[in-house]
């Protein structure tokens, strides 16, 4: 994919999101940027939010894509900002893009493993799950990594096998997790 199209992939995941959380009423929240209102609030004085483009800085990214090289990963952390709650994706809020996303960099043993976590979930069985963007393979899987398994023993130093011992594949790739996520 080029980037336009990328990006377009990215927009229409994000905008079939927000409509399904629209229609069943999840898109109002106590703290809403003022860029991002739409002017409506509901009983609790919650503001609905919209998305809006997300003018990321490309130095914020260049790290990113150049240590990884995961462009689609970039496209989702730059093309709009959103608070979806969609499991296993991260919000991007206009006031610091990248904050949710850089916590879990603050767990170095992922990334020395190659394990990239676009974001938090429910795995097959219902437990907790962060899902990680396998970097090592050509065909970058996305796998389903056991959290309170990995939460209670962070001494592995990014041991690849040990983390790998503890995760279940969720999708062939990065595109295909992100049609499930958003499209489905």
């Amino acid at each position: 994919m080029t980037q336009a199209q990328q990006a377009a992939f990215v927009h229409r995941c994000y905008e079939t999101a927000y409509e399904k959380q629209s229609r069943a009423g999840k898109t109002f929240l106590p703290s809403v940027p003022p860029e991002m209102r739409t002017g409506l609030t509901d009983s609790r004085g919650w503001f609905q939010w919209k998305l809006i483009p997300a003018p990321t800085r490309a130095e914020d990214l260049d790290a990113l894509e150049g240590k990884w090289g995961l462009p689609l990963l970039r496209a989702f952390l730059s093309t709009d900002f959103h608070f979806l709650d969609v499991p296993g994706f991260f919000a991007v809020r206009p006031d610091d893009p990248l904050a949710v996303f850089r916590t879990t960099m603050e767990e170095p043993a992922l990334f020395q493993a190659g394990l990239i976590p676009p974001g938090w979930g429910e795995d097959a069985a219902g437990g907790g799950a962060l899902y990680c963007l396998d970097t090592m393979p050509d065909r970058r899987p996305v796998v389903s990594l056991d959290y309170p398994a990995f939460s209670m023993d962070l001494d592995g130093g990014g041991d690849r096998e040990a983390l790998l011992e503890i995760s279940q594949p969720a999708a062939a790739n990065f595109t295909t997790y992100a049609e499930q996520m958003f499209l489905r």
